[in-house]
């Protein structure tokens, strides 16, 4: 999340020569960091622009599960990896 955070409000990101990764069907969302980071913001764009607020809110109140992914969007983090990995646009 620290990653998705940087994205959205780093200042100078560019200047900084840091960027989100081009997808790359090798990657998973269990690489972390800017991988991750992409997936979230893609989730942001496709699913619920609130979807990171919500699951860093469950995993600081320690009520983070698995289900949460169904519960936000209807499917697992596997099926929403694979619905990824088929259309990564993220602009």
């Amino acid at each position: 999340m620290a990653d998705y955070v940087r994205f959205k409000y780093g200042v100078d990101n560019e200047g900084a020569g840091w960027s989100l990764p081009d997808y790359n069907p090798e990657n998973s969302y269990k690489n972390s960091y800017r991988i991750t980071a992409r997936f979230l913001y893609w989730l942001t764009k496709k699913y619920d622009k609130k979807i990171v607020q919500k699951l860093d809110k469950n995993m600081r109140n320690k009520t983070y599960s698995a289900d949460l992914w169904n519960q936000y969007t209807g499917k697992s983090l596997d099926e929403l990896w694979a619905e990824y990995s088929e259309s990564p646009q993220i602009s």
